[in-house]
């Protein structure tokens, strides 16, 4: 393969990168307006940490659900068992 031939390869694949490069870039924008927009995070940083806290919030809330439901069987176990 000649040298001009190679550098035209080279050329095109270096566009490609490049459009793709650009592509990505857009559609990490538009992540990161919505993150802003539904959530008020102002980057995808931000976001994992307000994800740890949610998922730390819900599984307190599951816990709690759980005893308060072992609590609700337990006080109407009878009238449970009757329906």
């Amino acid at each position: 393969m000649s040298e001009l031939a190679s550098l035209s390869k080279l050329k095109s694949k270096i566009e490609n990168l490049r459009i793709k490069a650009n592509k990505a870039k857009g559609v990490s924008e538009q992540i990161e307006d919505q993150l802003q927009n539904d959530w008020g995070c102002e980057s995808v940083d931000v976001a994992k940490k307000l994800l740890v806290t949610i998922k730390k919030d819900a599984k307190v809330l599951r816990d709690k659900f759980e005893v308060k439901l072992k609590e609700f069987k337990s006080k109407y176990s009878e009238e449970l068992s009757d329906a």
